[in-house]
C-alpha cells in the first residue's frame, strides 16, 4: 500500500518496472472485482501493482485527479518524472481494464 507521494516516489525510484496504481476505499463493492482483475494483469504483465487508499492518502487522490472508484493508473519507466499514464477513471467493465494495461496501450496521453 501507498500512502504519501513520499512513499510513491520511494517506489518509483527503487522499482524499474511499470507501476499499476489502483485507488480504492474500504468497502468498496465495486472495486472488489477490479482487485482481482488487477492481480491477474500484474501476474500476466509483470508490474508491480500499488493499492491507494483514497481516505487515507487525499495527496495522492488529488495528484491523480481520482474523482470515481475504482480508478487506476499506470507509471511507466524510462518516461519524464514517471508520468502517470491514466486508465479508465471508471472502468466500464474488467475487459476495459484488461485492454487498458495490454503492452500495445502503453502511451503518453495527449493530456499530459
Amino acid at each position: 500500500m501507498v500512502s504519501t507521494a513520499e512513499e510513491l516516489a520511494a517506489l518509483v525510484q527503487a522499482e524499474n518496472a511499470r507501476i499499476l496504481l489502483q485507488f480504492g476505499k474500504p468497502g468498496c463493492t465495486r472495486c472488489l472485482p477490479f482487485s482481482a482483475t488487477a492481480e491477474e494483469l500484474q501476474r500476466a504483465y509483470g508490474f508491480v501493482r500499488a493499492y491507494v487508499n483514497t481516505i487515507e492518502s487525499p495527496e495522492l487522490v488529488e495528484q491523480f485527479e481520482v474523482c470515481k472508484l475504482p480508478a487506476f493508473s499506470l507509471l511507466e519507466p524510462g518516461a519524464k518524472d514517471w508520468l502517470p499514464i491514466p486508465l479508465a477513471r471508471q472502468p466500464a467493465s474488467l475487459d476495459d481494464l484488461r485492454a487498458a494495461v495490454a503492452p500495445s496501450q502503453f502511451t503518453l496521453d495527449e493530456d499530459f
